[in-house]
């Protein structure tokens, strides 16, 4: 019984990730930049505006830095 539990709880952890790897690239990937979206309406936003919001949420870092930010 223990080898069993030990044997399930090592393949959780491949599952784990690649649940948690799929679910970050369906977000990220999706259609629409999410700052863009997030200010949406709002009339006196600037670029440099918007730049400042992708440094704050870490959207101008590369994918895996990103990933790992998201964990």
């Amino acid at each position: 019984m223990r080898t069993f539990i030990l044997r399930r709880l090592i393949y959780a952890i491949p599952t784990l990730i690649g649940v948690s790897i799929i679910t970050f690239a369906i977000v990220r990937l999706s259609p629409g930049d999410p700052i863009r979206l997030y200010t949406f309406g709002a009339r006196d936003i600037t670029n440099e505006d918007i730049e400042a919001l992708r440094r704050v949420y870490g959207l101008d870092k590369a994918m895996p830095l990103q990933y790992i930010d998201w964990l």
